[in-house]
């Protein structure tokens, strides 16, 4: 903030911002006048161990939210088992359909990860049950639009992986093993294992050799602090 020319700011954080936010507000509380965090991550959290319960978790909250609604319980009332076993479908047979003259393969894994990092897309949340029934019904013009988005998609505006990775190893490894992630994640469907922190994800952490210590203590504030989602 001095270089700028600001005595204080006001920090607004956004998913791993949130973590970053923090970690200001714990290392340098004297520069941060107020702090909003949206979709938090905390720096203690274990984002490897607590992937599957948090995936669970948030398609459970959603089920919740739209049992709670009289249209969306009668159009979508069984989401999780509908879920799991459209994952086992697709698990033991992969299916092909057609995108613009290209076959594209629909994975359990693309499957799982669309819902998983859709559950993390407040604009996109109340999307999730019908895009889960289509994919059960297999109606994938459904489908068949979202990957005409990726297609034409910038190279450029695709998630970096080469920071992504080292980024994820770096904040979320150093305090996890991987007997610890397979066992908080063996009680677990595996359509709620394969998609974001699970214990392949651990393994490529490994292959980058010696995992660099991270301080995960959490701020003590009195700050003004608004939480828009998560705790």
């Amino acid at each position: 903030p001095l270089a700028l020319g600001y005595e204080q700011v006001n920090l607004f954080g956004v998913s791993y911002g949130t973590q970053l936010g923090m970690i200001i507000l714990r290392e340098n509380p004297t520069y941060v006048r107020s702090v909003i965090l949206d979709s938090v991550l905390n720096p203690s959290a274990q984002m490897f161990a607590d992937s599957a319960q948090n995936f669970y978790e948030a398609l459970g909250n959603l089920e919740a939210a739209c049992r709670s609604d009289l249209a969306c319980r009668l159009a979508y009332p069984h989401l999780h088992e509908t879920y799991e076993a459209t994952y086992d479908r697709l698990a033991q047979q992969p299916e092909d359909f057609t995108v613009n003259g290209q076959t594209v393969t629909l994975t359990a894994g693309f499957f799982a990860s669309r819902v998983r990092y859709t559950l993390a897309d407040t604009s996109a949340l109340n999307t999730i049950p019908a895009f889960i029934t289509a994919i059960a019904e297999r109606d994938y013009d459904v489908l068949e639009s979202f990957v005409k988005g990726v297609f034409a998609t910038e190279v450029q505006n695709l998630p970096n992986q080469a920071l992504y990775i080292p980024m994820v190893c770096s904040d979320g490894a150093y305090h996890s093993s991987l007997e610890a992630i397979e066992a908080a994640q063996a009680n677990y469907h595996e359509a709620y294992r394969v998609a974001g922190f699970y214990a392949d994800s651990y393994r490529q952490c490994l292959a980058w050799g010696e995992i660099p210590p991270f301080d995960n203590t959490m701020p003590q504030s009195d700050i003004p602090t608004l939480l828009l989602s998560g705790h």
